[in-house]
């Protein structure tokens, strides 16, 4: 597989980034969503649920996914 293949699934975060009043009506609903940090900084990404969102099926979704700390 080329470099090229490798690459274009990949998509820019333009593509993808949300308004924030999107990105609040999305934990209202109790979904998931990722909060990523400047390219500068960490450049990474958090998986946040709101916390009365968060039962035992999401915890374990982040544990399984997500793979990092779970911080409450």
């Amino acid at each position: 597989m080329t470099a090229l293949e490798k690459d274009a699934w990949r998509i820019t975060f333009a593509e993808v980034k949300a308004a924030a009043e999107d990105i609040i009506e999305e934990a209202r609903r109790g979904r998931m969503f990722i909060l990523v940090d400047d390219e500068d900084r960490e450049n990474e990404g958090d998986l946040v649920i709101p916390a009365q969102w968060a039962t035992a099926e999401a915890i374990n979704f982040m544990a399984k996914h997500a793979r990092g700390l779970i911080c409450l």
